[in-house]
């Protein structure tokens, strides 16, 4: 299995953890990026989407649909439409 990243989903895994309300240790998610970094596989998105209704999480589905990813990873199963992704 192959890890994908665009610019925008990059952009949002080097804010979002830093947030207090996750209460992560920032060493450990500097470990984690740089890993994450390391691994994965920069695409650039060559569609807008509109499909989640939060307007950045649109971000993450152009990134899959460019990647042709057989699977997308979230925590956020709120927000995410699931039929077509």
């Amino acid at each position: 299995m192959q890890l994908y990243v665009s610019e925008p989903s990059w952009n949002e895994y080097n804010a979002v953890p830093y947030r207090a309300r996750f209460r992560l240790d920032p060493e450990v998610v500097v470990l984690f990026l740089k890993e994450l970094q390391q691994s994965a596989i920069v695409v650039v998105s060559t569609q807008r989407l509109t499909a989640a209704s939060h307007e950045s999480d649109n971000r993450f589905l152009e990134c899959a649909a460019t990647a042709r990813a057989m699977c997308l990873v979230t925590g956020n199963t709120r927000q995410f439409p699931s039929p077509e992704f």
